[in-house]
């Protein structure tokens, strides 16, 4: 899913250029990244365990960030590079 996400921000971030990026992943009742609620929902995450946070558009620079409580480890991070880390 943080694949998913991962590309989602690639697409949105080169059709809107230079423009503020997205900070988080539900705005309102839609999605900018287009998304809809429940996409995102699997055996052991849901919707409202993902958000990112995009630091630059030029070059494009990002963390998407999943938490579960009761995981171990908690929480897992995917980064521009395709880097996983754990914060």
């Amino acid at each position: 899913m943080m694949g998913t996400i991962s590309i989602s921000i690639k697409a949105y971030c080169a059709g809107i250029g230079t423009v503020t990026p997205p900070q988080s992943l539900w705005l309102d009742d839609a999605n900018s990244l287009g998304f809809a609620k429940g996409d995102l929902t699997g055996a052991f995450f849901d919707d409202n365990d993902f958000s990112f946070n995009v630091t630059g558009i030029d070059p494009l620079t990002y963390i998407i960030t999943a938490t579960k409580p009761g995981l171990f480890p908690p929480q897992y991070q995917l980064d521009d590079e395709g880097q996983w880390t754990l914060p």
